[in-house]
């Protein structure tokens, strides 16, 4: 059976403790909203982006 890479990142995130998660070009933050909501060992999300119109995206709930 092959093994998919997106199986295999899922089966990491999921052991991952991370007290801090730096999300680089955040934009919309729809990646650091599915960190939190999927994988309760990580803390504090953090998003940074060069676009300011990206970042006032992430900020909406």
């Amino acid at each position: 059976m092959k093994i998919r890479s997106k199986d295999l990142l899922e089966k990491k995130l999921k052991r991952i403790e991370a007290p801090m998660v730096l999300d680089v070009a955040t934009g919309s933050g729809n990646f650091a909203g599915y960190l939190r909501t999927e994988y309760e060992g990580i803390g504090t999300i953090t998003g940074i982006d060069v676009s300011p119109n990206g970042l006032e995206r992430s900020r909406e709930p």
